[in-house]
């Protein structure tokens, strides 16, 4: 049997189709290290992602999980956790676990970006408008 090679300088673009690349056949030897791909990319199976930083930049997002797990792998209680709120270059806003308090806290967290582990400093606590509320207790401070 002949062997036949084929030259880059003999494949054009958009020449190369799925029936010609063996299936399961790309490797990631065969990709570059920090790979961008500029269009819509559709993932029908389930996407792991492997590091330390995961950045979404998105104008909306939209989950359908009914519950979010944060500070998922903890062995311990040792980290306020919760929701931030970036305001620019006004003062940054939380919803957070208090792990020294053992209580929730509405407060300014001031220029807190996020990158915190442990102890989130809490200059004020912040009002908080709502309907109805049920409590077992409540204290006035």
């Amino acid at each position: 049997m002949a062997i036949t090679r084929i030259n880059t300088d003999q494949i054009t673009d958009l020449a190369v189709t799925t029936a010609k690349i063996a299936a399961k056949n790309i490797t990631s030897a065969k990709l570059e290290d920090n790979l961008s791909y500029g269009s819509n990319l559709t993932i029908t199976g389930n996407l792991t992602v492997q590091g330390t930083t995961t950045a979404v930049d998105s104008t909306n997002l939209t989950v359908e999980d009914p519950v979010l797990v944060l500070n998922s792998g903890a062995a311990s209680g040792t980290n306020d956790t919760g929701i931030l709120i970036e305001r620019g270059s006004d003062d940054n806003y939380a919803l957070i676990w208090d792990e020294s308090e053992d209580k929730f806290v509405f407060g300014n967290v001031g220029a807190e970006d996020g990158t915190t582990a442990g102890d989130i400093t809490i200059s004020n606590n912040a009002d908080v408008v709502m309907g109805n509320l049920s409590a077992a207790d409540i204290t006035m401070s």
